[in-house]
């Protein structure tokens, strides 16, 4: 027993070792470590390490993890720490203070090194596989497609490595061994650390349990049905002990679910389609999450088909093996069972999110064919591994032909698949019944690390070279944006909000420590997001920054600085602050009206504001007057199309890029704003530029699929629409709206809404105290995002508070006089999870109690 516990721990750490060895060959070769380029790209860098840092500035400094000023204006914050994995042990690793890119590096591959670890336990355990192979599998599953292509997305690798710790324990559990208290711990760290792997785990360690007790034929009727209920009860234990942040977590998504930039469109694929993933560099498409990412070795494509074909192994196993694999192939075909297994959702982006499964579930059949190699027929090897390279290569050129727009042959990845699967296949060929498997065993595995390392390196081609990624623009934007902010908080200590136009990433406010009016996660407020979008910011979850604004809303939301720094087109020496001098506090009397406003779906920005402004002022008011009766068309390498039901404006050639001009020569076009009548793909949809022609760093100033009020040059009335190069040729506008201001009235309306403001004299994450003056029977109103768990106290009684702008802010009544306000935000949910964590962990101490009355029973 020692002696295989000790093989188990020397061969895991060789897993995890090599796993990371050869993380570290190919980010260095890629000069993502210590080179020109930035590991830190993409999601990594837009969302998952600023949420991290959020997170730990909240536990270890703020000692709040609840709600926060610096999510989406203010948010309970227990929903996106549950999704992005922070109550993982990995997010500890960012506390050190030392290079981002290394400690991304450091989590990422810490996750992976963790996961080949746990499958070589697994994989040696339950499958038996007690050789040096235990390493070749482990290394499969931790570098497979799925990693390499979620390495940016590195929240889901905490299932990676429960899933063969859960799978493992729910094994024990058919089998009748009473270790229950370790499945419910295992369960419930896994719900708290991120609840969409856990949610993915449960099913399938549920269909898993099912399938394993209608394999037993030793086992009675009674014994199953215990042993279902018993699993019941493990299951109930663990979600009431995860409680405290599932319960709150999931009212909150149920309650607020976000509609996604872009439509599903369904799933257009074919088992083909998914067979050429199981290959080395079969990228195309991944890039949008197209195709799932089942790749995990060569060789386990080989050894699977051995599985079904010896003789040696069980029929009822085969089919069993067949039904559960077959089970989750086809969810990745058909459209409900896809959506099922991503928790009633549909992704916009990394689809697939459950394919690790896929992976974990071939490596183990794959681990079997080998235990039983030598019941192979030597012949049906070689057989195998020419007719696998035949049909890969035949539907790599059929592919091309009909999927032309998204394949596109590589013929060095085609003659690597081949020449990898006929050496493999030759080797175990020779290997068979042969006494020396020892020496073909090292080959095999320096063979496989090799080939995981060259699928590595292509899967890195899918992220590209960046100019914004470049490792010297990312650490000068990041130095230049610290250091403003920092002086800032310095100087001013009060509450305020800042504007920070050239944001590199998403969630900067939460990395850099400010508010903002930042929209961007995959947990927003869904009333706070579509009320901003009618009031002219991007509704689009791509956006990085608070795209949209107006002085008007800049100053209703109480953006008082505004960080100039550099911008991909606009380089200055070092970032400053400039005050905004319209700013208005978070909260401020405004007009009974405000009550009854809503915007519907009106999707005139201007007019909307108009209206916001009359509602809270108590009187009408028209801050924008229209300008779009006279504005022309021009264009440049287009034409304008009329006839089919949208105005349609198309290249003439589209290997060229082209614009559509909208100008006015008689009065200025301050300010417009565009709509689609569908939705585009964001790569893809034409831009809305200003007459400076600006772009993001990262994306183009407007993708028409996500509109937002675009404002023109100080000096001139242009605005462009941008097709062509790498956009698509044509732009359909389902309408254009073109409006001037009238500016003037800009210092009437500040200073009437200012006069009755809410002057804060404390504060702190979801808590604020101040005084106000009501000089006239007016509602309070707050630029906070509505949410259950706000109270306000007015004198120290605690008033109704009000869900304004289509339950976007909160808002009071408050009578005439001078008053002390409190706001204070508890989720009582909160509570209700903490109960339940007491009841689930009754339930996991009967669990213990009957598992070690049982064995007394049975010594």
């Amino acid at each position: 027993m020692n002696i295989c516990k000790n093989k188990t721990l020397k061969y895991g750490s060789v897993s995890a070792g090599i796993v990371f060895l050869v993380g570290i060959f190919v980010f260095v070769l890629r000069n993502r470590l210590f080179g020109e380029y930035t590991f830190m790209h993409a999601d990594l860098a837009a969302q998952y390490s600023s949420i991290a840092k959020l997170f730990l500035r909240q536990l270890f400094v703020d000692h709040n993890i609840v709600y926060s000023w610096e999510v989406s204006m203010g948010s309970d914050t227990l929903p996106l720490y549950a999704f992005y994995s922070c109550f993982s042990p990995f997010t500890l690793i960012y506390a050190l203070n030392i290079n981002i890119d290394l400690l991304s590096f450091l989590v990422t591959f810490g996750k992976l090194a963790l996961s080949a670890f746990t499958f070589n336990w697994f994989i040696r355990k339950h499958i038996k596989v007690e050789s040096g192979f235990s390493v070749l599998f482990a290394i499969s599953y931790a570098l497979g497609g799925f990693s390499m292509a979620y390495y940016a997305n590195m929240i889901w690798f905490d299932g990676l490595y429960m899933l063969p710790i859960i799978v493992g324990l729910i094994i024990d559990l058919s089998i009748g061994r009473k270790k229950y208290y370790l499945l419910v711990l295992a369960y419930a760290y896994i719900f708290i650390v991120n609840f969409y792997s856990g949610y993915t785990i449960g099913i399938f360690s549920a269909v898993t349990l099912a399938l394993l007790l209608i394999r037993d034929s030793s086992s009675s009727l009674k014994e199953k049905v215990k042993r279902l209920f018993v699993f019941i009860l493990i299951s109930f234990s663990a979600a009431c002990i995860s409680a405290p942040v599932l319960y709150p977590t999931a009212k909150a998504f149920l309650g607020s679910r976000v509609e996604d930039s872009s439509a599903f469109m369904g799933l257009h694929l074919n088992i083909m389609d998914i067979f050429v993933q199981l290959f080395v560099g079969q990228t195309s498409g991944r890039e949008m999450g197209r195709f799932p990412y089942i790749y995990c070795g060569l060789i386990s494509v080989l050894l699977i088909t051995f599985f079904f074909l010896n003789k040696n192994i069980r029929k009822k196993d085969k089919i069993l093996a067949a039904l559960i694999l077959g089970l989750y192939i086809l969810a990745s075909l058909i459209p409900i069972a896809y959506i099922f297994l991503h928790c009633f959702d549909t992704p916009d982006s990394y689809n697939f999110r459950y394919s690790y499964l896929i992976e974990f579930l071939i490596l183990c059949f794959a681990g079997y064919g080998l235990r039983e190699i030598q019941y192979i027929n030597k012949k049906k090897v070689l057989t195998v591994g020419s007719l696998y390279a035949v049909v890969y290569v035949i539907y790599s050129f059929v592919q091309v032909q009909i999927y032309d727009y998204i394949a596109k042959i590589d013929l060095k990845y085609l003659i690597i698949n081949i020449v990898f699967l006929l050496v493999y296949a030759y080797l175990i060929y020779v290997m068979i019944k042969n006494e020396k498997k020892s020496t073909f065993e090292r080959i095999i595995i320096g063979l496989v690390v090799a080939e995981l390392c060259v699928n590595a390196l292509a899967y890195e081609n899918i992220n590209g070279k960046v100019k914004s990624e470049e490792t010297e623009v990312y650490f000068f934007y990041n130095n230049q944006i610290k250091d403003a902010i920092k002086s800032l908080n310095k100087e001013d200590e009060s509450w305020y909000r800042i504007y920070s136009p050239n944001s590199l990433y998403c969630n900067d406010s939460m990395k850099y420590n400010y508010k903002s009016v930042g929209l961007f996660s995959s947990y927003q407020n869904q009333n706070l997001r579509k009320t901003l979008g009618r009031l002219g910011y991007v509704s689009s979850a791509l956006t990085h920054r608070d795209m949209g604004s107006t002085e008007i809303t800049r100053m209703l939301m109480g953006e008082k600085y505004n960080i100039v720094s550099s911008s991909w087109n606009n380089i200055v020496d070092k970032s400053y602050y400039e005050e905004f001098d319209y700013y208005l506090p978070v909260g401020y009397m405004v007009s009974a009206d405000i009550e009854k406003l809503s915007f519907s779906d009106d999707k005139n920005p201007f007019a909307n504001q108009n209206k916001l402004l009359s509602a809270m002022m108590g009187e009408e008011i028209e801050y924008f007057y229209n300008v779009g009766d006279g504005v022309e068309i021009d264009y440049y390498n287009a034409y304008y199309d009329e006839s089919g039901e949208y105005p349609t404006f198309r290249l003439d050639d589209t290997n060229e890029q082209g614009y559509v001009l909208f100008y006015n020569n008689e009065e200025r076009i301050e300010y417009a704003y565009f709509t689609t009548p569908f939705v585009m793909e964001a790569g893809d949809s034409p831009v809305v530029v200003n007459s400076n022609m600006e772009v993001g760093p990262l994306i183009m100033d407007s993708f028409l699929f996500s509109p937002h009020i675009v404002e023109t040059a100080e000096d001139d009335s242009y605005i462009y629409i941008v097709m062509g190069g790498d956009r698509l040729p044509w732009a359909l506008i389902d309408q254009a709206y073109f409006y001037g201001s009238n500016e003037e009235l800009l210092p009437y309306i500040h200073e009437k809404l200012n006069s009755n403001g809410f002057n804060i004299e404390e504060y702190r994450d979801g808590y604020m105290r101040g005084t106000i003056n009501v000089e006239n029977d007016y509602v309070l109103f707050t630029s906070i995002p509505y949410e259950d768990g706000w109270r306000i106290y007015v004198d120290g009684k605690e008033v109704d508070k009000l869900s304004l702008l289509d339950n976007a802010f909160v808002g009071a009544k408050i009578d005439k006089g001078n008053h002390e306000v409190v706001l204070k935000y508890y989720d009582r949910s909160i509570t209700t999870g903490l109960i339940m964590f007491v009841v689930g962990l009754i339930s996991c101490g009967l669990l213990v109690i009957v598992t070690r009355k049982d064995k007394r029973v049975e010594d």
